[in-house]
């Protein structure tokens, strides 16, 4: 009779143990859940943080120059609104600049004198396009037919081995040119001096 209530015992200690171990198995199970996330709650935390919060990339405009051809710009006159023509059909321009300019006489920005029903007008054409100023000044000189000289990319290739005899990668010299008449100014500044070399716009020749 003993060995009966025994049994009833033994199967409720056994009872309580299993209870207990799932009891023990669910509260690691909660334990560990909260303190390592799982990897799907950590994204969801870090989505969660505001964008001003971090550091956002600013993409500073491109300060480089961008050269622009005579040629360009000649072929691009039309352009500029209240150009007047002569009776050739030809725009009246006195007095061309190049700033700037590269190892092709390209510049990065070309400066137009030019007639217009105005008065006269100044165009400034560089990386976007042209822009119109006016300009008041009387001209007597004669207007500069610009399909009758080379361009400057010509006279730097003509004059290459002159023209870039000092330069250099460590000191690059400033370049300008400058047209009036019928003679091209070119202007090289470097950081010991500065040499002024002029040329007939006809054929490109050095004249000084």
């Amino acid at each position: 009779m003993n060995r009966k209530k025994g049994i009833p015992i033994l199967v409720i200690i056994v009872l309580l143990v299993s209870l207990a171990g799932i009891i023990f198995l669910f509260y690691n199970l909660i334990f560990c859940s909260t303190c390592f996330p799982s990897n799907n709650q950590t994204e969801m935390q870090i989505t969660q943080v505001p964008t001003g919060g971090g550091l956002v990339p600013v993409s500073k405009p491109d300060q480089s120059p961008v050269y622009r051809s005579f040629e360009e710009a000649v072929s691009n006159l039309d352009e500029l609104p209240g150009l007047e023509r002569d009776h050739e059909s030809h725009f009246q321009i006195y007095f061309i600049q190049g700033q700037d300019l590269d190892e092709n006489g390209w510049a990065a920005k070309w400066l137009f004198e030019a007639k217009s029903t105005g008065g006269t007008e100044l165009g400034v054409f560089d990386r976007h396009g042209w822009t119109s100023i006016p300009w008041n000044v009387t001209h007597s000189v004669e207007s500069i037919k610009t399909e009758t000289i080379v361009s400057p990319s010509v006279l730097f290739n003509q004059s290459r081995s002159l023209i870039l005899r000092n330069s250099s990668a460590s000191s690059a010299p400033v370049r300008e040119i400058e047209l009036q008449g019928n003679v091209y100014t070119l202007t090289i500044t470097s950081a010991n001096a500065s040499e002024v070399m002029k040329f007939d716009a006809t054929t490109g020749a050095l004249i000084a």
